[in-house]
């Protein structure tokens, strides 16, 4: 594919010109020989796991009748993943960082039995220190509290380095995810960039929000910070627990019993809703959460409305959006109108000028930055979790989401999008020409080297 190709030319232009750069790249990075063994690891971490999340076929012919191009999707992160598809749950979601983290507080004060949080960071700050005394309160309680935090991420986040193991004087287990070394492997590129709680089982929470000042505007760096997530309350909160159990499996090497975790959920009334929580990692074999958002835009017959701070595409995603578009789908892309990453910024203009041509509307996020990362389609489906529009998150990363069929949620995801709008401001091809020419130039050279990295 177009992709391989331009990794071949990368390859071979960094070898013949850089020889020296290249050569010390591939030491420095060179393969971890146990790296078979850690693959095998998580398969077998996962296959165990298997056992306890059973689909339900009755729901799964609910959504066949409703929507079976909805079905399809869901059946391929089933037969994929091993992760269920679920009614009896209620959602809740939230365009607002400061609601999110009141209500992740409030429930947290709520544990009876066990805490499970995985944050890809976790900083000093504030808003962790609001977590902590929560957390101390529990612990003393007797309720079993497990933290991962991945260990680039989180790495010098704290003025004391030995913060994340001192909480075991506190009863809280805190394991780094993926261990940084001074001489790195390839392995080590695999960074954990979920961000969970679970709760006694009941209530689990997720979006693209990290333990940050910068989350809930208590620190303003880039203006004020836009992000979304979402709570769920029953069934489908077991998978996400599963999910938090097998990561703690692979990187602790402990042998947890599973359904002790689970929880007895008291039966909700259905509703016209499915919801379906996954996780990805690099070691499955193909690219599911591409997949998933090309599936979802492929069917879509009215509206797509993306949000992502970074958006670096490949060939294959930028074809079908403008396909989509082309074939009359009002296709709305929101970006921020400023970055951290200046390289991925510089990159994501460069593939707008593509986009716009083809009737996409692409939008520039003015009151701030925008972190929301998520898609809703037709106000009929809906994906929520921290998965970027971006090579990195879709193939070499642990990430995680929430894909939504019908119901209410769905619908608030598409108004907040809409809200947002208000906004912003919708870039033209003369925006995309007016580009300073050592903006081009950094974004035509970034895009070529972009398949080695």
């Amino acid at each position: 594919d177009s992709r391989g190709k331009f990794r071949s030319y990368a390859v071979v232009f960094a070898t013949l010109f850089l020889p020296i750069f290249a050569i010390t790249l591939y030491y420095y990075f060179k393969p971890l020989k146990g790296s078979s063994f850690v693959r095998r690891r998580w398969y077998n971490v996962n296959f165990k796991s298997s056992s306890v999340l059973l689909p339900n076929q009755q729901v799964i012919d609910n959504l066949v009748q409703k929507n079976n191009y909805q079905a399809k999707v869901s059946k391929y992160l089933l037969n994929s993943l091993n992760m269920p598809i679920y009614q009896n749950t209620n959602t809740k979601f939230f365009n607002d960082c400061e609601a999110y983290f009141d209500t992740l507080l409030e429930e947290l004060r709520k544990a009876e039995r066990y805490i499970f949080m995985e944050s890809y960071l976790i900083e000093q700050s504030n808003l962790w220190d609001s977590i902590f005394e929560v957390l101390k309160i529990k612990a003393r309680q007797g309720v079993e509290i497990k933290i991962l935090y991945d260990d680039s991420g989180s790495e010098d986040s704290f003025q004391d380095k030995k913060t994340f193991i001192k909480l075991a004087n506190y009863k809280i287990d805190a394991r780094p995810f993926n261990k940084m070394h001074f001489v790195q492997s390839s392995i080590e590129c695999y960074r954990d960039h979920r961000k969970m709680v679970i709760i006694d089982g009941k209530v689990a929470f997720t979006g693209g929000l990290d333990i940050s000042d910068a989350c809930v505007n208590f620190r303003q760096v880039y203006g004020a910070w836009k992000d979304g997530g979402i709570m769920l309350s029953g069934d489908a909160v077991w998978s996400m627990a599963v999910m938090f159990i097998n990561s703690w499996q692979f990187t602790t090497k402990q042998d947890l019993d599973m359904t002790k975790y689970k929880a007895t959920i008291v039966n909700r009334r259905s509703k016209d809703e499915w919801v379906q929580p996954f996780g990805t990692s690099p070691f499955f074999e193909g690219r599911v959460s591409k997949n998933v958002y090309l599936s979802v835009i492929q069917n879509a017959n009215k509206t797509i409305y993306i949000t992502a701070p970074t958006f670096v595409i490949d060939e294959e995603m930028m074809s079908t959006l403008i396909m989509a578009s082309r074939s009359g789908v009002d296709v709305k892309i929101i970006f921020p109108s400023v970055s951290n990453k200046k390289s991925k910024f510089y990159m994501a203009r460069e593939s707008f000028g593509q986009l716009i041509r083809a009737g996409v509307k692409v939008y520039e996020y003015t009151a701030g930055y925008i972190h929301d990362k998520g898609m809703v389609v037709d106000g009929e489906t809906a994906i929520v979790g921290n998965i970027t529009w971006d090579f990195r998150p879709l193939h070499n990363r642990f990430e995680n989401g929430v894909l939504i069929h019908g119901g209410n949620t769905v619908q608030e995801i598409k108004f907040s999008f809409e809200r947002t709008l208000n906004s912003c401001r919708m870039l033209t091809m003369k925006d995309y020409r007016s580009r300073k020419w050592t903006e081009k130039l950094c974004a035509k050279i970034l895009r070529f080297i972009s398949p080695i990295f």
